[in-house]
Order: C-alpha cells, then sequence, then structure tokens
C-alpha cells in the first residue's frame, strides 16, 4: 500500500464479531481492519478463524485426551498425554529473540520416536514461563482405529482482575483465578497409534515384508539441509525423561470443532 500522507493522520478502525457455532463455544469470531484516511475508508485485512475465549468450556469436547503438564524446564514445558493409546510426550520450547520475541516450538515424542510439529513467534513483556499451554487430542472414524486425530494447541494466561467499582465488589472472589485462551494450531491427521490393528484394512491391501536382516546407515544433514532443525544452532537436546502417568479425559459434545 502506498501511503503519502503522514502517519499522524491515518485511524484504524478495528472490530470482532461472533462467527459461526464452535466448540468450545463462544470461542470462534471474526474480525475486520480497516485503514480511515482524508474521510476515505480501506479495508486491510479480515479472518473468520480468530479463536479466543475467556474460560472456554473445553468439557464439551467429545472423546478428548488432554495432556497433562509434567515438567517445566527455565525454556521448556512437557506435556503427557494418551493418544491412541500411545503415551505420547509434548514439548513446547522457546527461545528469546530481540525485543521481547520469542520463537516457539511444539514437538512430540513417543515410543523413541518423534518431530518438530509447528514453529511460531510470540510477543510477551512477561516472563514465557508464565504463559501454559493446553494440548488435546480427539480419535477420528479412520481404519485402522485409533491412528488418526485431532489435534489442538491453545496457550492461556490468567486474566486480569477487573477494577472493583465498590468497596463490596473488591471482595476475593471463592474460585480460581480465571484465565484468557487462544488457539495457536491445528492439525486433523496427526497419526500415532499404539499396536494399531493393521488387518482391519481393506482385503485388497497388500502389506510389505523385511527380506533382509535390518542394517545401520550413517548419514550427516547440514542445519541447511534440515529445515526442521529449528534449534540446529545450538545443538538438538534429548527430550527431559519423566515418569509415567496416565492422561486426563473429559467429555462433551460439539458443533463447528474447536
Amino acid at each position: 500500500m502506498n501511503v503519502r500522507v503522514h502517519p499522524s493522520q491515518i485511524e484504524f478502525v478495528i472490530f470482532t464479531f461472533p462467527g459461526k457455532a464452535s466448540t468450545p463455544v463462544s470461542c470462534l469470531h471474526s474480525f475486520r481492519v480497516w485503514l480511515r484516511c482524508n474521510g476515505v475508508d480501506h479495508r486491510l485485512f479480515a479472518g473468520e478463524d480468530l479463536w479466543l475465549g475467556q474460560d472456554p468450556t473445553f468439557s464439551s469436547i467429545e472423546d478428548a485426551s488432554f495432556a497433562r503438564l509434567k515438567n517445566v524446564g527455565s525454556d521448556y514445558q512437557v506435556y503427557q498425554s494418551i493418544v491412541g493409546g500411545a503415551t505420547v510426550l509434548f514439548t513446547v520450547r522457546w527461545e528469546q529473540l530481540p525485543d521481547f520475541n520469542y520463537q516457539y516450538s511444539l514437538d512430540y515424542e513417543a515410543g523413541g520416536i518423534g518431530e518438530i510439529l509447528y514453529t511460531w513467534k510470540l510477543r510477551t513483556s512477561h516472563d514465557p514461563r508464565l504463559l501454559a499451554f493446553l494440548i488435546y487430542s480427539v480419535p477420528m472414524q479412520t481404519k485402522p482405529s485409533n491412528s488418526c486425530h485431532r489435534l489442538r494447541l491453545w496457550a492461556h494466561s490468567a486474566a486480569p482482575f477487573p477494577k472493583p467499582t465498590s468497596p463490596a465488589s473488591a471482595t476475593p472472589l471463592p474460585f480460581g483465578e480465571s484465565h484468557i485462551y487462544q488457539r495457536l494450531w491445528k492439525s486433523d491427521t496427526f497419526k500415532v497409534g499404539s499396536r494399531l490393528s493393521f488387518d482391519s484394512l481393506n482385503s485388497r491391501a497388500q502389506r510389505a515384508f523385511a527380506v533382509e536382516p535390518p542394517r545401520l546407515i550413517t548419514t550427516t544433514t547440514s542445519a541447511i539441509d534440515s529445515p526442521k532443525s529449528l534449534h540446529a544452532s545450538r545443538g538438538r537436546r534429548a527430550l527431559p525423561t519423566i515418569p509415567a502417568g496416565t492422561s486426563h479425559y473429559e467429555e462433551d459434545h460439539g458443533g463447528e470443532f474447536m
């Protein structure tokens, strides 16, 4: 966009409105951003998938498996869940960048195998350890059963308490603090499971078999050749070892999904 006026002459009009029905309810919003200058309005951009809410009812998501926070370090958080019967560790890592920006990544590991799922940047003036995450999966109808899942990643932090309007309203609330949640990422193709029944596949499916013993082949890969090596510059670190546990399950019903 070409701008031939002083920035002080420019105004912005930003508004949101409820989107389609969603689960959790009242979390999906549409937004519009307009620029106003010399009496003329120009729409800059719009979006239909702003997922944001205060204390959403995640318990309304049917068959969801929620990851539990298991370990916290100076620059990572480890969550554990059960996905398709397999114990899965999700690790959120961050690295500080200039001007209060942080580079984040989400990776998973199950049975000694894993990969980076998503990377993103966030700007915050607070300690990044104060930002927590909600990770959950929902099984999809696939063959073999329990092989494909919807995976969702939300960030949440404590909501500021409203300023009291009277001495009575300043009384401490009898329940815990409220949180603001924002969805960061989704996937409908997270495929992992434990001891999947591949025999249930279509009878036309032909299964391959090994024809010789396994051999170890050693190769070298540079950071440039590997786009998923987010932390290659400082060396890839092993996932922290945490004790085994069970995931937390909650059930409920939904519409436009998560």
